[in-house]
């Protein structure tokens, strides 16, 4: 960073990334303030990406006071395709922000058989209630979604 003179700038609500193609805009969310630094999923930093009529949330390990605070704030609108918060942990994607957030599509990345059992039930459940398609990666491998700013293609592909 130094010997290419970049600036750091820190991810939070507001910071938007500058990108070559003008279609496709990118902001963070989140974190909405500063959180307790014993437990730092809810300072994650959340992604909004707009591609025409597409959108996408990338939610890292945002947990339900994030999300609170995300939603408290306006910052959570409708989105195609959700990048399910820590995991499909119980404390993520909650109710209250699925019902704003309403994705078409949910992607969970876990490893199969990890010690934290994700995804939990819970959160499986909450996304079944609204009719989310729901990805995981421990049962399809990796995910690939296509966009032309229009239609969204979904691939999957285990290795």
């Amino acid at each position: 960073m130094k010997n290419k003179k970049l600036t750091i700038k820190t991810a939070k609500v507001g910071v938007n990334l500058p990108l070559s193609d003008k279609s496709i805009k990118a902001k963070f969310v989140a974190p909405v303030k500063d959180y307790n630094k014993s437990d730092l999923n809810n300072c994650s930093a959340v992604l909004h990406v707009n591609y025409s009529k597409n959108n996408f949330l990338f939610m890292a390990d945002a947990e339900t006071q994030a999300e609170k605070d995300m939603l408290a704030m306006k910052q959570i609108g409708k989105v195609d395709v959700l990048k399910v918060g820590h995991h499909g942990a119980k404390e993520s994607t909650t109710a209250e922000f699925l019902k704003i957030a309403k994705p078409t599509y949910s992607f969970k990345s876990v490893g199969p058989k990890n010690q934290y059992k994700h995804p939990t039930i819970e959160t499986l459940n909450r996304l079944k209630a609204i009719k989310s398609a729901v990805y995981r990666t421990d049962q399809k491998g990796n995910i690939v979604v296509t966009s032309d700013g229009t239609k969204m293609s979904i691939k999957t592909e285990r290795k």
